[in-house]
């Protein structure tokens, strides 16, 4: 029976966890609170049907009425073995939640490292030590301003460099006087419990209390991830006396606590252009007292901080040739440098490259199908960890697709032909890829691509390739005149450059000019932090920067069609 607060108590299987949690809360809000993560990359809104949790409730107590969203994720057998969607599930007595292995947020594969060429050592943060009378003290500039004194000869001075990205968050904490890096912590953005993409999280933020939650959960992880990186490396928290920051946009206003309404629909404003500094005590990190954040500047909507760390792991603006840096995620960043110009501009893919919208999607963690391959008439896969799958990471997908068009089991418009020996069969909803039969999953059902997934890897691919399509027509350039494209992030780190060119995401082009440089949010991060002349050029990308606005382009929507095919 509930509490005479109206509480009631929610028990978790089979994790053997209990919580108390108000009437009215959903099954979601209760593994939150229980600290269980359970998959929801559409935040809560019913359309992803990725949360599905198996529901006991107390004797005498039937269970909650299906509503439209349920309906039309879930099948009748499952309606009637228990299963709801944990975010419209909303609870009204004490009860029992089975979360399947399928509904399970998994350890996330977090790229920590990146390009990384050598940066002499030029720190806003440097050390005087004086003496008098016989006894030295030791004095902490900031620039040529005494931020801190101690008694005797220290010379230990340190920073952090983060990643805050849309998924996972990275911190480097750095020895600023050697410029190398001593620890690196990771952990995956707790908003993603809020929903995998940002304009699915400023739309939880639109309420007070949505806001603040992302303010909170924002800096939490960042202060979290500092301290543990300094209990890793056995340094004092208060030697750390500034943190530089790299994230997109939306991340980047969540973390300062700036609004994010603007974002969440065009022209797609943000509260503030350019860098930004604020005292790292005000945002509740655990450092020294005196220390600051330094946020790389943001050029215009969402091409932010990260790929302002992004042109500066790649050198946009010194390389004298013709180079492009691609940040392919949700928000896919694309920058070119050509004669002597520099251009960027954002193309809104959506999550399908974080493995979000997809029937058998998943992140790349532990279980995911990471790549694929077509031989002898046969689909052979990787899977991160070495496990049984339980499902399909971007990466494995878009492999998918290349073969598919190789092995002809599919055409240029994306339609699947029916080939039972190929694996392609008749499901609930057309055709579809059996790629993994259920009695060799994880997760006791079959791994299978519909062709709804590939119209969402088209739609996404189209995305990018548009992108890349009108950044080149704005330098005047070709694929041809390119000497080279940088790929950063997790998904470039670990796409096969050849399926990327074979379903047309990336121009068609030596294979080699295709370079994978990583994390290089986090290592443009460091560099602005180990060398101030490094954070000048990136100050100096702000008035450089070309930026276009494809949505205000007027052949956006042709140039996209002309890039939904394969």
């Amino acid at each position: 029976m509930p509490d005479k607060d109206d509480n009631i108590t929610v028990a978790f299987q089979p994790d053997g966890r209990k919580v108390k949690v108000p009437i009215g809360f959903t099954a979601l809000d209760a593994t939150i609170k229980g600290g269980i993560g359970v998959e929801g990359p559409c935040g809560g809104q019913g359309t992803c049907g990725k949360c599905k949790v198996r529901l006991f409730p107390c004797e005498g107590k039937g269970l909650p009425e299906p509503n439209g969203h349920e309906l039309k994720a879930l099948t009748k057998a499952e309606l009637k073995d228990g299963i709801r969607l944990a975010c419209q599930a909303v609870l009204g007595c004490d009860c029992t939640i089975e979360i399947p292995k399928d509904s399970r947020m998994y350890k996330h594969l977090i790229l920590m490292t990146g390009l990384e060429s050598a940066t002499a050592p030029a720190p806003n943060i440097s050390v005087d030590v004086r003496e008098k009378a016989g006894e030295k003290t030791t004095y902490i500039l900031m620039g040529k301003k005494r931020i801190a004194k101690r008694k005797g000869e220290h010379l230990e001075i340190y920073g952090a460099a983060i990643d805050l990205g849309t998924t996972t968050v990275v911190c480097h904490l750095v020895d600023l006087r050697e410029g190398s890096t001593i620890e690196s912590t990771v952990a995956l953005n707790p908003q993603v419990v809020r929903g995998d993409d940002v304009i699915t999280r400023i739309k939880y933020a639109s309420t007070q209390e949505g806001f603040e939650w992302m303010v909170t959960k924002a800096r939490e992880v960042v202060g979290t991830l500092i301290v543990q990186a300094c209990d890793e490396a056995g340094v004092d928290p208060r030697l750390v006396f500034e943190v530089v920051l790299a994230g997109n946009t939306c991340m980047h206003h969540f973390f300062f606590g700036l609004p994010v309404d603007g974002l969440g629909h065009a022209p797609y404003l943000p509260a503030h252009i350019g860098s930004l500094t604020a005292p790292a005590k005000k945002l509740g990190l655990v450092v020294n007292a005196a220390a600051q954040v330094y946020a790389l500047p943001i050029f215009a909507g969402f091409l932010g901080a990260d790929a302002a760390a992004v042109a500066l792991t790649s050198a946009l603006d010194a390389y004298p040739g013709t180079r492009m840096a691609i940040d392919i995620g949700t928000n896919g960043e694309i920058m070119l440098c050509s004669k002597g110009k520099i251009y960027g501009c954002t193309s809104p893919a959506g999550p399908a490259f974080e493995g979000a919208q997809i029937s058998c999607g998943m992140r790349a963690s532990t279980g995911a199908i990471s790549y694929v391959t077509f031989e002898n008439g046969k689909f052979a896969y990787s899977v991160i960890g070495g496990v049984k799958p339980r499902g399909i990471t971007g990466s494995g997908l878009v492999d998918i697709a290349a073969q598919l068009l190789k092995a002809d089991l599919m055409d240029m418009h994306g339609k699947l032909k029916e080939d039972k020996k190929g694996g392609i069969r008749q499901g609930p909803d057309g055709l579809e890829l059996l790629l993994v039969p259920k009695a060799d999953t994880d997760i006791g059902r079959d791994i299978v691509v519909t062709q709804k997934d590939i119209r969402q890897l088209q739609l996404a691919k189209a995305a990018i390739a548009s992108g890349i399509s009108i950044i080149l027509a704005e330098a005047g350039i070709t694929p041809e005149d390119l000497d080279d494209i940088y790929v950063a992030g997790a998904f470039g780190n670990y796409i096969d450059r050849h399926s990327a060119m074979d379903i047309g995401l990336i121009p068609r082009m030596d294979p080699k000019k295709i370079v994978s440089i990583g994390n290089a949010a986090a290592i443009g991060a460091k560099r602005a932090l180990v060398s101030m002349t490094e954070r000048a050029r990136a100050e100096s990308l702000q008035g450089r920067m070309n930026h276009i606005d494809l949505a205000g382009k007027k052949d956006f929507q042709e140039v996209f069609m002309e890039h939904i095919n394969f």
